[in-house]
């Protein structure tokens, strides 16, 4: 559960829930990894919904940033036909987001605004022209952090979205996704991540199961114990 909730309607939360406290503290740790391979960002951007602020804002804090800001992109946003026609009224404005104390910039421009509706061409476009147009512009000796879900990360691996089974099957992966890109006049390139995944242990371990505690350690007051 996250460990506090902003006053919302109940509805909102179902279309832009919030980070667990252990995504909370995956972010900030992983952004502490970062900062120990020398990585310093100079920009952070990220998808307006609120899990992708509050992990962009885990980062920030990890990384121990006092001069980055986080700008927020309705670009990087999910598809949009998976969203309801008035998720712009559920989402936080940037401005909301600064009061709850996120570092937010309020100088920046998006790139773009948000979609009435596209279909699944138009979404693969949509993110292709924002590196394209956004990110490859950078001083390639910066580093920039780009926050979303993990159909934007499949994006950057060369994957094509070419239906909505394809977006599900990304989405249901496990979860802080992560690639690294090495940009170069006229070239795009993967790189080996330089610190794995944190959540990767959570799903190559040997589930625990209650059953196979001795019934003293896990039931103390049961009745044939006494």
């Amino acid at each position: 559960m996250p460990p506090k909730l902003v006053p919302r309607p109940p509805l909102h939360y179902k279309f832009d829930s919030p980070l667990t406290e252990r995504g909370q503290i995956v972010a900030e740790t992983y952004g502490r990894g970062l900062a120990n391979c020398g990585i310093h960002p100079f920009e952070v951007f990220c998808s307006p919904d609120m899990k992708s602020v509050q992990t962009a804002a885990g980062l920030v804090k990890g990384l121990g940033l006092s001069f980055t800001s986080i700008n927020i992109e309705p670009a990087l946003l999910t598809y949009r036909q998976m969203l309801p026609s008035n998720y712009q009224e559920m989402i936080l404005s940037p401005r909301a987001f600064l009061g709850l104390g996120y570092p937010i910039n309020l100088q920046y421009v998006p790139f773009q605004g948000l979609n009435a509706s596209e279909n699944i061409e138009e979404y693969n476009m949509r993110i292709q022209n924002f590196f394209r147009e956004r990110i490859s512009k950078i001083d390639q000796k910066l580093f920039v952090i780009v926050v979303s879900d993990n159909v934007m990360v499949d994006m950057t691996k060369n994957e094509f979205m070419e239906t909505v089974d394809d977006i599900l099957k990304s989405t249901k992966k496990a979860t802080c996704q992560m690639n690294f890109i090495s940009l170069k006049p006229g070239e795009a390139q993967i790189v080996d991540t330089p610190l794995l995944p944190l959540t990767k242990s959570l799903y190559v371990v040997k589930p625990f199961h209650w059953s196979e505690v001795p019934l003293k350690l896990s039931v103390p007051n049961h009745p044939e114990l006494n």
